[in-house]
């Protein structure tokens, strides 16, 4: 599946930018709000919903209603900084949150930069938040409510009625590496000493969340200058590749920092070299089953698809 407002997929691969976010749909309210865009990958019923947020840098730190997804959750900072409970995630945090954790999250005071902000729900039938206090500086609008809550049109109702756990949901969180304090697991690039060294040069921090079968693998890579980190490859899901430092040649194309590109199902995905100064890239096999039939294109086997099939079983029972 894949599906997101106001885009048309067609072709080999979809480029999007936070640079360029003109055709992204926006948050209330609607004039002068912030552009955001859902993006829906995997299987059709339990895939990921993916949201790329940009939020203006504000005087005053501003604070969402306390609230919670009855689904795992990704997030990571690619530019600006953002507050998530008592963290201040700066680029290079990235951090994962089990299915029904209650939680506070706010834009950070005094920044230059606008923030990028690259979201993940594992599960999309738990995207929908319930709130649970009332204590924001910022109240959503109707408009925001219902894009924030129903990130694919669903015509179901009662919301809750398929949604496994009910409002709660159920929590398949597995990391690898990281730290996990109160349902919160907490990563950064700069501390991948204890990654796991997959080729030469490039080491790795994978997560499954979301749905125990289908949900989301995300590989965190983190690559020396001009290390090679993927061969041409395709996967039976999408994939998504965003850089979060540093640059990646794709075939013919270079991703920077601000870039995201997603490759529809069973289409070739460009080999993936570290630029000149590394890279630090988030990975995305959409559905997680496919991690153990991806294949190289150039007629090798690769030590990251086998890591993939490693991480898939080791993983396998939830943190």
């Amino acid at each position: 599946m894949l599906y997101a407002q106001g885009i048309s997929f067609d072709g080999a691969h979809m480029d999007l930018s936070f640079r360029d976010a003109g055709c992204w749909t926006t948050v209330s309210p609607e004039k002068g709000s912030p552009p955001s865009l859902w993006i829906s990958l995997g299987d059709p019923e339990a895939g990921p919903a993916v949201q790329l947020g940009i939020c203006p840098p504000v005087p005053q730190k501003i604070w969402l209603d306390t609230h919670y997804h009855a689904t795992d959750q990704m997030r990571a900072v690619i530019q600006g900084g953002f507050q998530l409970q008592r963290k201040h995630m700066r680029p290079g945090d990235f951090g994962f949150q089990m299915a029904g954790i209650a939680y506070r999250e706010g834009l950070v005071e005094g920044g230059e930069d606008p923030l990028w902000m690259f979201a993940i729900h594992g599960d999309r039938r738990g995207a929908r938040s319930t709130t649970t206090r009332h204590d924001g500086s910022f109240e959503l609008g109707e408009v925001a409510k219902d894009q924030l809550d129903r990130p694919v049109p669903s015509t179901d109702d009662p919301y809750w009625r398929d949604v496994p756990g009910g409002d709660r949901g159920v929590s398949a969180l597995a990391v690898s590496q990281g730290r996990t304090v109160g349902g919160f697991h907490w990563c950064n690039f700069s501390e991948s000493k204890d990654w796991q060294v997959i080729t030469p040069g490039v080491q790795v921090c994978a997560a499954l969340f979301g749905d125990a079968e289908v949900g989301p693998m995300i590989l965190a890579i983190r690559a020396d200058p001009d290390a090679k980190i993927l061969p041409r490859h395709s996967a039976a899901t999408e994939i998504l590749i965003v850089p979060v430092a540093g640059s990646v040649a794709a075939g013919m194309s270079c991703l920077s920092v601000g870039d995201v590109r997603i490759i529809p199902a069973s289409h070739g995905v460009d080999a993936l070299v570290a630029g000149p100064a590394g890279a630090n890239i988030l990975y995305m096999i959409a559905d997680r089953r496919a991690a153990a039939d991806i294949v190289a294109l150039d007629g090798r086997g690769d030590t990251m698809f086998d890591a993939c099939r490693t991480f898939a079983k080791m993983l396998g029972d939830p943190i």
